[in-house]
C-alpha cells in the first residue's frame, strides 16, 4: 500500500500548536489560553476571545467584565452607592417640596 502524498505533508499539533500554556497565566474565558472562540453561527469561524482581546493570557479579569480588577480601586462600588443615596435624598427632597407647594395652593 502506497502512502498518500497530502498526508506525508500534513503537520498535526493540538490546538495550541504544540506549545501549552501557563496554567498561571493563561485566559480563564472561553478561549481557554488560545485567544480565539469557535462559533457557529456565525460567518467566521473564530472570533477575538472577549476576556484577553485575543492574547490567551489573564489580565485580571473575570469572565465577561469589562475591565481589569487590578486597576479597581473600589470606586465603582463606592460610586454606586454615592448614586443611591443621591437619589434616595432627592426624592424625599422633591417629595417635601412637592408636598409645600400642593399645600400653598391648596389654600
Amino acid at each position: 500500500m502506497k502512502p498518500n502524498l497530502l498526508l506525508q505533508n500534513l503537520e498535526i499539533t493540538d490546538r495550541y500548536g504544540g506549545k501549552l500554556p501557563d496554567p498561571d497565566t493563561m485566559c480563564k474565558g472561553q478561549c481557554e489560553g488560545t485567544g480565539w472562540v469557535p462559533q457557529q453561527d456565525t460567518e467566521a469561524p473564530f472570533l477575538r476571545c472577549p476576556d484577553c482581546d485575543g492574547d490567551g493570557l489573564d489580565h485580571g479579569r473575570t469572565i465577561g467584565e469589562d475591565h481589569p480588577q487590578d486597576n479597581c480601586d473600589g470606586f465603582d462600588r463606592l460610586g454606586m452607592v454615592f448614586i443611591v443615596v443621591l437619589v434616595i435624598c432627592t426624592g424625599i427632597v422633591g417629595f417635601f417640596i412637592g408636598s409645600l407647594v400642593c399645600n400653598l395652593f391648596a389654600r
